[in-house]
């Protein structure tokens, strides 16, 4: 199960001055949704329209909101802008799913080993009562006479138990890894997204994404609450932002670079320079 995390001010903020109850309706929706679903802040456009019972009334909104860039409009449905600065992403997600599985897979057979080991050492102390108790009660009851008293029958060794021989090399008192969740971050002085980042952008948005990057570093050098957990992600929804506003140029692919002419050797200088000659004899013989 994921959560969603809203500030308490949320219904505050200078961007949503002037909505309407239907809007943050239609956003607190779309945050659990992203959420659930795990689509890093995406919207489709049939899940729009399936919130609530207002159908149509909630495209009209979800327009509203798009007009003052609190979501972007892409190809399927709607991006909620900033959604991964406050949100955990889905490789976010599902990396701290699979540490808390391995964790508690690892803690339970700890569990099952010692319940198997307590469970052993208890019929063992039983067994050894036992055979006591039938040796004096033996001893007891015999008479005088020489016969010989029964001897009692071996107790069988307890079996190792399932659990313990499946994993030999997990011991009682082993400490369970803890899950690591990434830290928030300052934006360090000259950051530059990776190339797989600006590439997916040019393919997604058909702009420059570097256009934005002088501004994005400046706003988030002074911002005073300015940490984030993935700089790169913040940057995909600055960029998405900015060619919304149509503030990017267009991207084009660079020529490849022409190999230069090899230079000519001086035996290659005097033939070329041979065949000219002849070819000029032959014109101006042509000409007379």
């Amino acid at each position: 199960m994921t959560y969603t995390r809203l500030d308490d001010r949320w219904d505050e903020h200078p961007h949503y001055v002037g909505l309407e109850l239907e809007h943050f309706g239609l956003m607190a929706c779309a945050l659990t949704y992203a959420n659930r679903q795990l689509t890093d802040g995406f919207i489709p456009s049939k899940a729009v329209r399936n919130f609530g019972r207002v159908g149509k009334g909630n495209t009209r909104a979800a327009e509203h909101l798009v007009s003052l860039g609190i979501w972007i409009r892409v190809d399927g449905g709607y991006q909620i802008d900033g959604f991964l600065e406050h949100n955990w992403s889905r490789a976010m997600v599902e990396e701290t799913r699979a540490a808390r599985a391995a964790a508690g897979s690892r803690g339970g057979q700890l569990s099952a080993s010692a319940r198997a080991a307590k469970q052993a050492s208890a019929q063992a102390s039983a067994q050894a009562s036992a055979q006591a108790s039938a040796q004096a009660g033996a001893q007891a009851n015999s008479n005088p006479s020489p016969s010989p008293s029964p001897s009692p029958a071996p107790s069988p060794a307890p079996s190792p138990s399932p659990a313990s021989s499946a994993s030999p090399s997990l011991r009682e008192g082993d400490r369970v890894p803890s899950v690591k969740v990434q830290r928030a971050t300052r934006i360090p002085v000259g950051w530059r997204p990776r190339d797989e980042t600006l590439a997916a952008l040019r393919a997604e948005l058909k702009v420059d994404p570097l256009g934005s990057l002088p501004s994005f570093r400046d706003y988030w050098l002074s911002a005073k609450n300015g940490e984030k957990r993935d700089w790169d992600a913040t940057y995909r929804n600055w960029v998405r932002k900015d060619a919304s506003d149509a503030k990017l140029s267009p991207w084009e692919e660079p020529e490849p670079e022409r190999e230069p002419l090899a230079e000519l050797t001086d035996e290659e200088r005097a033939t070329n320079g041979a065949r000219l000659l002849q070819l000029s004899q032959i014109l101006q013989g042509a000409n007379q």
